[in-house]
């Protein structure tokens, strides 16, 4: 979830949901990778920020997490925050 609208230079919360949908567990370090992208299929995208992660997610289970970031000054229109797994 992010604010409807955001201003350049602005630090605007992202949070998102993270599921492991499948059958064993997903064991850490990884890391989230929050993304500002030209479009919701996340093309030409601008890195905002990356959130480690440890522990581990079991089959079925759901955890929110939660970043920060700056919207880059030189940044006009409508664009879109991409969190991918890294």
């Amino acid at each position: 979830m992010v604010p409807a609208q955001g201003l350049a230079s602005q630090t605007i919360p992202v949070t998102w949901t993270e599921s492991n949908n499948g059958d064993g567990s997903a064991v850490g370090p990884w890391t989230d990778a929050v993304y500002l992208a030209s479009d919701a299929e996340g093309d030409n995208p601008q890195l905002l920020g990356l959130l480690p992660v440890s522990g581990t997610l079991a089959p079925g289970q759901s955890v929110t997490r939660a970043l920060s970031v700056a919207i880059p000054p030189t940044v006009a229109g409508n664009e879109w925050i991409v969190v991918r797994r890294t």
